[in-house]
């Protein structure tokens, strides 16, 4: 047989080597990309015996892989052709050798015709959720590939969380998590830019003109579709929009039921990679064939996880520890949940609860991931959070963060935080650039427009600041981390006025209590309203008493109101707790009366600032 033949046709089967696919007649034989790749090896070497080790580094090349996955290989080989091993029509297993295929060849003249393609009957579903995944995944990548065939360049693509139709309670969180497996797989595509979840979950309510959606986060298109699940049923209707005019490209509604989830999604997520890249490598090949896990509940839990951690508070994150621990405990190798407990743990650091609590667990979540995938680009990042805001490492933070980008250079979260760690150390030019990377990866999002208006406050551009952060509450006028740091912007341009008015919505927003709010009884002691301001400072230090109220915000009130020695008090204890905010010392300028002092310089000293 000619090895650069395309085409092969045994018994009743046919194998089409240039758009890797098995055909029974004209119904698709579903193998993954490994068991596709083993039986061309086999077909390919002439009726020889091929050993092992041979197989095993022709399909996995350049990676060491257990003798147990060639094995696997085999039986899901044997199972899609009805074969046999005591019996054997096609494969015969040589003992303490390797394998042979015995079935004659002839090449067949045509391939059959896309359109010609049925699928597969399939067994019963037994998990809803992952079979809705694949069903999705599916759509991905007939959608590239159909697009492709007609020679459009699709260069940027968002994906839009589906939107729910007869929803059952407690599946909300269904149309979101499908969105965020389809984006995590298409984001380690080099040259396709895949707007990340963060800047589609505002999307998760729906949206009446999906275009719009897509020129807003500057793609060239956008995947739009809706879900339903019914006892074992997932019925998914999807359309992908040129975000330009609205036209329809593409749309098709699928009823599905499936069972082998993983290995029909390893099958999906290269075809749906061949479609965007046209040259894959091995290395990337293995990176999509990579499963992080096989355990269908384990992979339900991460999806609700994924669900509440991307609410950023403090009951959804905690609710998200919940389920990445059910992920962990169905697969304590997971190490994707182990990376989204790290983020969370991370998170409750800033947004609520005491560092020390929270800090020395993400970074174990985090180490935990890395030790099973050290090629986890989110682990990375996270690690270089805990070494950067905890730990004070000021050489192993920018590594990590580094090491993210390298393995995920897209990943904006990565440049956001290597950003904010230059920030730090007032080297404002390297910060500015993550920053714009962050933002330019993810235009739509909040937090990357924000951080981008706080190093312009820091670095003492106040009218750019404002500018910038005025830009994104145009984008989002509840979007309270923009309003505090308007606020911030306009106290230290002496407007205050404009900064109380900020505080107040910020106020109105979190339905908070003007009484205990530390950031109005700021804005209070910058303008000179010393009484007012005090009144505040009675009422949260009364709290502290019984519950967590952040120092840092404490040494904010003493360092305006002159009091230096409480000031420093407090900016101690910070240390003493580790405060997260404690790197921002060498850039706070409501702590610039205090430079001069000793005790001051030995907490530069103490976190490693000078």
């Amino acid at each position: 047989m000619n090895q650069t033949s395309q085409l092969y046709r045994f018994g009743e089967f046919s194998l089409d080597r240039a758009t890797r696919r098995l055909m029974k007649g004209s119904d698709v034989v579903p193998l993954t990309p490994k068991a596709f790749d083993t039986l061309l090896v086999l077909i390919e070497s002439g009726g020889r015996i091929v050993d092992k080790q041979e197989l095993m580094d022709r399909v996995w090349p350049g990676v060491a892989v257990e003798e147990n996955n060639l094995t696997q290989n085999i039986s899901a080989l044997r199972k899609a052709l009805g074969d046999k091993s005591a019996e054997p029509r096609f494969i015969l297993t040589i003992p303490g050798q390797g394998y042979r295929f015995v079935a004659e060849l002839e090449p067949q003249p045509e391939a059959p015709a896309a359109a010609e393609v049925k699928p597969p009957a399939r067994r019963r579903l037994w998990i809803p959720i992952a079979a809705g995944m694949v069903v999705f995944l599916t759509a991905g990548g007939i959608v590239a590939w159909r697009l492709l065939q007609r020679g459009a360049q699709l260069n940027s693509i968002a994906v839009l969380p589906f939107r729910s139709l007869a929803q059952v309670t407690g599946d909300d969180y269904l149309g979101m998590g499908l969105a965020d497996v389809l984006i995590t797989k298409l984001s380690n595509l080099h040259g396709i830019l895949v707007r990340p979840t963060s800047s589609v979950v505002r999307y998760s309510g729906g949206v009446a003109d999906p275009a719009q959606a897509g020129r807003d986060l500057q793609v060239d298109a956008v995947l739009d579709g809706r879900v339903q699940r019914s006892a074992d049923r997932i019925r998914v209707t999807v359309q992908l929009l040129r975000s330009s005019d609205g036209a329809t490209l593409w749309a098709d509604k699928f009823d599905e039921q499936f069972t082998d989830v993983f290995n029909v999604e390893d099958r999906v997520t290269e075809e749906v990679a061949r479609a965007l890249v046209r040259s894959l490598d091995s290395r990337l090949l293995a990176q999509l064939d990579k499963h992080y896990t096989d355990n269908p509940k384990a992979h339900e839990a991460y999806l609700e996880g994924r669900y509440w951690w991307n609410r950023r508070n403090p009951p959804a994150v905690h609710k998200a520890i919940e389920c990445y621990e059910r992920a962990i405990a169905a697969d304590p190798s997971y190490a994707l949940a182990y990376a989204g407990l790290a983020d969370s743990w991370a998170a409750l650091g800033i947004l609520s609860e005491p560092p020390l609590e929270t800090f020395p667990k993400a970074k174990r979540a985090a180490l935990d991931a890395l030790r099973i995938d050290e090629r986890l680009a989110e682990a990375h990042a996270a690690l270089g959070y805990v070494e950067h805001r905890f730990d004070w490492d000021w050489s192993g933070a920018p590594a990590e963060f580094k090491r993210a980008i390298e393995l995920s250079p897209n990943y904006p979260q990565a440049h956001q935080w290597l950003g904010w760690y230059y920030m730090t150390l007032r080297r404002f030019g390297d910060a500015e650039k993550e920053f714009e990377t962050a933002r330019t990866l993810d235009p739509g999002s909040l937090y990357a427009n924000t951080t981008l208006g706080t190093m312009y406050f820091y670095a003492g551009r106040l009218d750019d600041a404002i500018a910038q952060l005025k830009r994104t509450l145009e984008m989002d006028p509840t979007f309270i981390i923009a309003h505090r740091w308007l606020s911030r912007v306009y106290e230290q341009k002496h407007m205050f006025p404009e900064a109380e008015a900020e505080t107040r919505k910020n106020i109105e927003l979190t339905k908070g209590d003007a009484k205990l709010s530390p950031s109005l009884g700021c804005v209070y002691a910058a303008a000179g309203r010393t009484g007012e301001a005090r009144k505040i400072l009675a009422n949260l230090e009364e709290k502290a008493k019984t519950e967590y109220v952040e120092p840092f915000m404490m040494a904010f009130f003493y360092a305006l109101l002159g009091d230096h020695g409480k000031a420093l008090d407090w900016l101690e204890r910070c240390a003493d707790l580790r405060s997260e905010i404690l790197v921002d010392l060498n850039i706070e300028p409501r702590f610039v009366p205090l430079r001069n002092e000793p005790r001051f310089k030995n907490l530069l000293k103490r976190v490693g600032l000078i």
